[in-house]
């Protein structure tokens, strides 16, 4: 038995290290606290489990979490919430991960539970992030095409428009026609108001390394994780 954990939170790192060997004598636990080191590690060997928290301070999980199930379909992946906002929790449930945990209501019994479900084969679901699931209506922002996600996304960081039209390759009215469709999408009546939707909903994210477009990164070509031969602190640009 293989397994990563990946959260920045060290108690439960450990909790849920001793809670796999407990229950899978002699198995090989590697924890870390950046996601990038995980994604690196996690080439170069052959995983069983896989257990990522969303809030990572240098790749936001809507970045990095779809791209590793991708890689890793045979993994029993788990994911970590530590924010509870529809958009996440709808992108990442539409993954076919094995496990769902709640990071505000962790404890061995639960990390037990979950782990003990994997190993029968069968999905864990915490109760809390059940409830959330269920409580979730059609959201506005589901109305955003995909580029205008995007560009919601890049508005709300409060950049100027000379500075996102050059970025985006489009023009100043293409941009204004985009605005004008996301205010209309959003019931957004002042573009004051950008910021605070996209916090409550994950389009942008203000993290110690500077602002997040959780989704977007990649796309945006503001995230890369190194080769095997490359310096494994290699920054994100902003």
């Amino acid at each position: 038995m293989r397994a990563i954990v990946v959260t920045h939170y060290k108690l439960v790192r450990a909790l849920l290290a001793d809670v796999i060997r407990e229950l899978t004598p002699g198995a090989i636990v590697n924890t870390f606290e950046r996601a990038k080191d995980a994604i690196l590690h996690s080439r170069e060997m052959n995983l069983d489990i896989a257990i990522l928290s969303v809030q990572m301070e240098d790749i936001d999980g809507l970045d990095y979490i779809p791209e590793f199930v991708e890689r890793h379909l045979a993994v029993r992946t788990v994911v970590i919430f530590d924010r509870h906002d529809d958009r996440t929790l709808r992108l990442l449930t539409r993954l076919p991960i094995q496990g769902f945990l709640d990071a505000a209501e962790l404890d061995v019994l639960q990390l037990r539970k979950c782990i003990q479900n994997l190993l029968l084969g069968k999905r864990y679901v915490a109760d809390t992030v059940g409830k959330y699931l269920a409580s979730i209506t059609d959201p506005s922002w589901a109305r955003l095409t995909s580029r205008e996600a995007l560009i919601f996304s890049l508005l709300a960081s409060g950049d100027d428009d000379d500075i996102l039209v050059r970025s985006l390759n489009i023009s100043c009215g293409t941009l204004r026609k985009h605005r004008e469709n996301i205010m209309r999408k959003l019931s957004i009546h002042h573009k004051g108001n950008f910021v605070n939707f996209a916090l409550r909903h994950s389009f942008i994210r203000f993290t110690s390394i500077g602002i997040l477009h959780p989704g977007f990164q990649r796309e945006l070509g503001l995230t890369r994780v190194p080769e095997h031969n490359e310096c494994t602190h290699t920054a994100i640009q902003l």
